[in-house]
């Protein structure tokens, strides 16, 4: 069986010779490619720039079997120290791009696009509802595979369609339904279809007063959340019940524990923040002792909203384990 490198190399001869025309680096870091700044290398990035270099792309690293994962703006990923043994996929190029009919407050969005350019265009036509992915971080694509939003608020409920990429590399458009947009879940989640881009559609509202409402909302979470410090946002999804992730872990007595560079935030205590050299290890070690501490106090099971890039385990099976060393 060829190793990693091996497969890399013909990857890069295969695109080589197809006139591929995206950017192939070699061992690069994926630190800076996510809202947490932690982790180790890829054996290779590649920027893909429309469908058809994308669906050369991927049937050349299925054909391979090189392992890969595609990533949008990093802001929900927690990279391993050890990285990806495999090609990360980047959008860019046509995925960047966004179509607005101020006429019928739509806006077809690729999935590459900044949240912050999309709230940004859609509160300029008057788009209601749009104030929910205020302060966001992360691309349209990311956000509809998480269901993003916030305040009881989600991207579901302004979603028309969405294009994907499936499985047999064909282009298919699903409705919202078949989206199957549940708190912080998508179908997407559990499938290997490929986001492209969505049309996003609302009635039409005052300019001035939905801009005026996307303030509010990012000066309340400036207010409420320690969004100037490296994080992935909230670690965990909300249980069901009144009382939130962050209410459990602060009730927990957990607020300001550290390790290393990483620390349960004093402001919001279901962040855990990079503090400048925390390392993934350091957050795994904050995340197991939270879910072991609430679970045990509570009897709740905190459920990760955060994902975890280069490890064969799923997040939960880990931060189990590391949970009973907790213990002991």
């Amino acid at each position: 069986m060829p190793g990693t490198s091996e497969k890399i190399n013909k990857l890069h001869q295969r695109l080589d010779d197809s006139g591929f025309p995206g950017k192939i680096t070699r061992d690069v870091p994926i630190a800076p490619l996510t809202w947490y700044k932690v982790g180790g290398n890829a054996s290779v990035l590649i920027e893909v720039d429309n469908i058809e270099n994308l669906i050369n792309l991927k049937f050349i690293l299925d054909e391979l079997s090189i392992r890969w994962m595609l990533i949008g703006g990093g802001a929900n990923l927690l990279v391993s120290d050890d990285g990806f043994e495999g090609a990360i996929v980047k959008l860019c190029g046509t995925f960047s791009e966004m179509q607005v009919d101020v006429d019928n407050t739509k806006i077809w969005c690729g999935s590459a696009v900044p949240l912050l350019n999309l709230v940004r265009e859609g509160s300029l036509i008057g788009m209601t509802g749009i104030e929910r992915l205020a302060g966001i971080p992360g691309s349209a694509g990311g956000a509809i595979y998480m269901n993003a939003g916030t305040f009881g608020e989600f991207i579901g409920g302004l979603i028309d369609s969405v294009d994907i990429l499936a499985s047999d590399n064909t282009v298919q458009t699903l409705g919202p339904d078949e989206c199957e947009f549940t708190y912080r879940t998508s179908r997407f989640q559990h499938s290997d279809e490929i986001i492209l881009g969505c049309l996003v559609v609302s009635d039409r509202g005052n300019p001035g007063e939905i801009s005026a409402e996307i303030e509010k909302r990012i000066t309340r979470r400036k207010e409420t959340q320690p969004i100037e410090i490296p994080s992935c946002g909230c670690v965990f999804r909300n249980p069901e019940g009144e009382k939130s992730a962050g209410f459990l872990i602060e009730e927990a007595g957990l607020m300001g524990t550290t390790e290393g560079g990483a620390v349960i935030s004093d402001k919001h205590a279901n962040f855990i923040v990079n503090t400048g050299n925390a390392s993934a290890s350091d957050i795994l070690h904050l995340m197991a002792l939270a879910r072991v501490t609430v679970r045990e106090k509570y009897g709740v099971t905190l459920k990760p909203e955060v994902e975890l890039v280069g490890s064969d385990d799923s997040l939960e099976v880990i931060l189990d384990a590391r949970g009973k060393k907790e213990k002991t």
